[in-house]
């Protein structure tokens, strides 16, 4: 992408998508999923109406969550009763945005409950490590503010009925993507246009495919030569 403004993701959801992919194609997505930068799912609000008339928007739970949760003071990670309470915060936590874990409002509404009660009763327990009672605090301010002002973007409950392939991540597609942009010989820029990426693309995956059958024939000339090698014995 030429940048992270917001012009190009309006330019991406307006106009790349809808003359690739076509309108109807665009009609038909069920479910747009990124992380959590405001600029990506503003640019869709603005453009679903038009293109995207069946979809929803969805954020990726690992940018949500774990990359929300570095940028908090959380203290005392590495203990392991500080480990045991983060791990207990974030499985609930996953449990609204998994499908098949909280299946209704109440349900939700529930476990939202309890979760408030057990991190207050951490904070103000004072018989346990100060880092736990710091890192309750923390969760409650991390909830309230980060994770509940967007509940429509990742509760599960609501996109129960839209085809979503039980994605939750975008780690997979951004893993590719680093692949492409960094750890290939010959990287994909932004200045490059469409058919140059692709040809690109496919370069670099007949350079690995070559690289990968050189490696199975040195593998089974190993393997020939240790099969004669025993039969002399």
């Amino acid at each position: 992408m030429p940048s992270r403004c917001a012009w190009v993701y309006n330019w991406i959801f307006g106009h790349v998508m809808p003359n690739l992919l076509g309108e109807d194609v665009c009609n038909q997505i069920h479910i747009v999923l990124t992380d959590g930068e405001p600029q990506i799912y503003r640019a869709f609000d603005q453009n679903k109406r038009m293109h995207c008339k069946k979809a929803i928007h969805q954020l990726c739970m690992y940018h949500l969550v774990l990359k929300g949760l570095e940028r908090c003071n959380l203290q005392g990670q590495q203990l392991l009763p500080v480990m045991n309470f983060m791990t207990t915060f974030k499985e609930t936590v996953y449990s609204w945005m998994t499908i098949g874990s909280i299946e209704n409002e109440k349900e939700f509404l529930d476990s939202k409950v309890w979760l408030e009660v057990w991190l207050e009763g951490h904070r103000t327990n004072e018989s346990q490590l100060a880092d736990i009672c710091h890192n309750a605090a923390v969760c409650q301010d991390f909830v309230t503010k980060s994770l509940l002002p967007h509940k429509e973007r990742w509760l599960a409950y609501l996109r129960q009925d839209h085809l979503n392939l039980l994605q939750r991540c975008t780690s997979a597609l951004e893993g590719m993507n680093h692949t492409v942009k960094i750890k290939s010989s010959i990287p994909v820029t932004p200045c490059m246009s469409m058919y140059q990426s692709f040809v690109t693309m496919d370069q670099q995956s007949e350079t690995r495919l070559v690289e990968r059958k050189k490696i199975a024939i040195r593998k089974s000339s190993v393997i020939c030569s240790m099969g004669c090698w025993i039969r002399n014995i």
